[in-house]
């Protein structure tokens, strides 16, 4: 059997660019996928500027560039941000992903397309990784490496086979595409009635066409025939919406990313935002913190879960009170009824909040806008129970 340095499971592109990066750092490399998977994870395909500013990111993929956004509120109220610069870009999610698959096979990663991992096998020796092969799950598999990182997006099946704590919930992610007339830049809808738990979306590709998606907490094939037939959205279609896709996503990270000979990287950990679950660029962070701490067993011969809790430690530090952040709000929004919602859109358009709110957006970091956010909401009703209290 043959003997790999790391075996990464998953090469979207998270587990690919780890790939490529323990590749050109020397060591010896194999990278699995589910089958048939490779680039065709649900996606509205809206990456932050940053990360192509931080990472090398394939930019002949962008379809477009993301300079004004709009949120909507439940009644129709609209609040709209602007940025010269671009805030992000929109890509063909199947060439991204597979451009930087193709990259890291290139620098000499070793890569299978199999079916299914089913199992993994640990022993004083390296951890072994076991998959079925062929469409019908016939044929297994065994690959052995010295250690393991899985990057296979939202799997609680794997979590369980390692022994990790499960997450802390999901919700569905959805869409479906169409040509569509007067969508110039990203809308996005809020509100019990559009996706409950969740929001919907318009994401302009360029040349007219439109992703059109949303993620809920239930039913959300429902809930995007709703949206899809609302007047926003079917005033405007050319022609008959695509295929509809979907997939789970995790609502945040597990609370223990790391195990005897493995590390668990990306969307499969939970490295979301927590606001609006993207989980690209907090996946490739959490990627550099993870070969970082790979180094580290490799120089000293010790894969254990004592050195490898350096990795969990890590990218929580950079990303924990983002994440914390971001929940709090989420679970705020998700509370209100439609009313309350309408209501914070005219409070944000009205007390001056907004012009501070947009000194401090930027696209995948929030709990500085979170924070000033919150702590006005809570002060305007604090304000407003003191009044209705004065005139009871």
């Amino acid at each position: 059997m043959s003997f790999w340095d790391v075996i990464v499971v998953g090469a979207g592109p998270v587990g690919a660019y780890l790939s490529r990066c323990l590749t050109e750092r020397g060591y010896r490399v194999l990278l699995l996928d589910k089958k048939g998977k490779t680039g065709r994870r649900i996606c509205a395909g809206v990456i932050g500027a940053e990360a192509f500013q931080r990472f090398p990111l394939p930019m002949e993929t962008v379809l477009s560039s993301v300079r004004s956004i709009t949120m909507v509120s439940p009644s129709g109220k609209r609040l709209r941000h602007t940025s010269r610069a671009p805030m992000a870009h929109v890509v063909d999610r199947v060439a991204f992903d597979r451009t930087i698959l193709k990259e890291a096979v290139g620098r000499g990663v070793e890569f299978y397309n199999l079916s299914k991992v089913v199992g993994v096998e640990r022993d004083p020796s390296g951890i072994k990784v076991v998959c079925r092969n062929g469409r019908d799950n016939e044929g297994v598999q065994h690959f052995k490496g010295a250690m393991a990182v899985f990057a296979t997006g939202y799997n609680p099946g794997l979590l369980d086979a390692l022994g990790l704590p499960g997450y802390p919930g999901a919700v569905v992610g959805i869409q479906s595409e169409a040509l569509m007339e007067g969508v110039e830049e990203i809308e996005v809808y809020l509100g019990q009635r559009v996706a409950p738990g969740g929001f919907a979306w318009l994401v302009p590709m360029g040349d007219g066409r439109v992703r059109m998606g949303l993620v809920a907490q239930r039913d959300a094939k429902d809930w995007l025939f709703r949206f899809i037939s609302s007047p926003v959205v079917s005033s405007r279609l050319v022609d008959e919406p695509g295929p509809i896709r979907a997939a789970w996503i995790p609502m945040g990270p597990i609370s223990r990313t790391f195990g005897d000979r493995f590390l668990v990287v990306g969307e499969a950990a939970g490295q979301v935002k927590t606001t609006t679950y993207g989980g690209i660029y907090y996946g490739l962070l959490c990627a550099e913190k993870a070969l970082n701490t790979i180094d580290k067993a490799f120089e000293k011969g010790d894969w254990g879960e004592g050195l490898l809790s350096f990795y969990h430690r890590a990218w929580w530090r950079l990303l924990g009170d983002e994440m914390e952040a971001g929940a709090h709000l989420r679970d705020m929004v998700v509370a209100m009824e439609d009313t309350d919602l309408d209501d914070l859109f005219v409070l944000l358009g009205s007390d001056g909040i907004l012009p501070r709110l947009r000194a401090t957006v930027r696209f995948d970091w929030h709990r500085e806008s979170i924070r000033l956010l919150i702590g006005r909401v809570l002060k305007y009703a604090f304000e407003t129970q003191g009044r209705v209290a004065l005139r009871e």
